[in-house]
């Protein structure tokens, strides 16, 4: 039987205990089994509220769209290189996402190494872009230092073999296939894993020699190997990694 002091030692790889941890003292059989029945009804309450409130609110904000707003891209055409200075590339970690909603999270930002894409009469035909792996920065402020829960151990963990072991596997990449059907497709490349993607939310304008693009790509970490060695660890983990950029192109700039 775990005690109190057993559970309490777990962690998950984001170092935050999940509130209200339960144990069964010895008690004697009926007793325990009123406990664990009241356990399990305040369980199913919690999780059933989780689900309503999911479900509320404006219904589309759980819909991601992949409708494409080109805005003045219509006629873009040839190279455009990405300025990593004016671009930024944000991602958020989920622990125990349940129908949409996050009970806790962290959130940080990548840096742009490079990148490139190639467009005809407004669509994107193809492209690459390299994201500096060792650049993960928490920007977020769940962290207890008293407790030995901080930024900098976060960023230890992010970096280990455990997640995306950055010493072996310092860039990420993105190809860009091209565009169909109102998506943006391409294949994304981490820890040498690679795996077909879709942008969602995707939107783009010119200004001049000037493009803009946002948008919203979701990673399954399980497919790219992003896994806490430690099962029970790894599992009050969401699968989902979100990635959201705002990248800046420019005809002049020297690219890949």
């Amino acid at each position: 039987m775990q005690t109190r002091s057993n559970l309490n030692s777990i962690r998950h790889p984001f170092e935050t205990v999940v509130p209200g941890s339960f144990y069964l003292c010895t008690l004697n059989p009926k007793t325990q089994f009123a406990n664990m029945k009241k356990m399990t009804t305040t369980l199913m309450m919690a999780v059933f509220g989780l689900f309503l409130f999911s479900c509320g609110g404006d219904s589309t904000s759980e819909t991601k769209s992949t409708e494409v707003k080109t805005g003045d891209a219509i006629d873009a055409s040839g190279t455009y290189n990405l300025d990593a200075g004016e671009s930024s590339l944000n991602w958020t970690g989920h622990m125990l996402k349940v129908g949409g909603v996050s009970l806790y999270n962290h959130h940080g930002t990548l840096d742009f190494e490079k990148g490139r894409v190639e467009m005809a009469n407004g669509q994107i035909v193809e492209g690459t872009f390299v994201v500096d792996m060792t650049s993960i920065t928490p920007t977020d402020n769940n962290f207890t230092p008293e407790e030995g829960r901080t930024k900098e151990k976060l960023i230890g963990h992010l970096t280990s073999g455990d997640f995306f072991a950055v010493e072996n596997y310092p860039t990420a990449t993105l190809e860009i296939t091209g565009m169909e059907g109102g998506k943006v497709m391409g294949d994304m490349t981490i820890r040498g894993k690679t795996n077909p993607v879709i942008i969602n939310g995707f939107e783009m304008d010119t200004d001049g020699d000037m493009m803009r693009t946002k948008g919203i790509l979701t990673l399954d970490r399980q497919k790219f190997d992003v896994a806490f060695k430690m099962g029970v660890q790894d599992k009050v983990l969401s699968d989902d990694v979100d990635l959201e950029f705002n990248v800046v192109f420019n005809k002049s700039n020297l690219g890949i």
